[in-house]
């Protein structure tokens, strides 16, 4: 085997590699990416809790979370967990970050309520509660 040949196949392996380096750089980096932005949506599961309202009987137990804050201006993740069961709302805020004043529980009777809503640019939304 010649010096030249014994080059191309070195300058082959070469672009082999770094091709494969190249691609490796870029799924690590889109992977890290991601779990930076998304990371905070995905592990927040408790966030800030803005009411926690018990049953007249206190029997059952609703809690309303606001789940990581509002991106930019956009709509604000609120979670209500009642009972094993939980449901997931979006919210318009305008991105400002929720309180209190933003959410009422209305209770029927032990085992139903209302969940009220309010955002700023968004008319209330009103959610049924209902415990087995």
């Amino acid at each position: 085997m010649s010096f030249d040949e014994e080059l191309e196949k070195e300058i082959e392996r070469t672009k082999g590699r770094t091709t494969w380096g190249c691609f490796i750089i870029v799924i690590v980096s889109t992977v890290l990416i991601l779990l930076f932005l998304l990371g905070p949506l995905i592990w927040n599961d408790y966030g800030t809790t803005l009411e926690t309202s018990d049953s007249p009987g206190n029997i059952n137990t609703i809690e309303i979370v606001e789940k990581g804050e509002a991106f930019r201006k956009g709509p604000s993740s609120v979670r209500i967990k009642y009972g094993r069961d939980h449901k997931d709302i979006r919210l318009s805020n305008g991105g400002e970050p929720l309180g209190p004043s933003n959410v009422s529980v209305s209770w029927n009777d032990d085992y139903e309520a209302i969940v009220t809503l309010k955002g700023n640019y968004q008319d209330d939304e009103e959610v049924k509660i209902n415990f087995e």
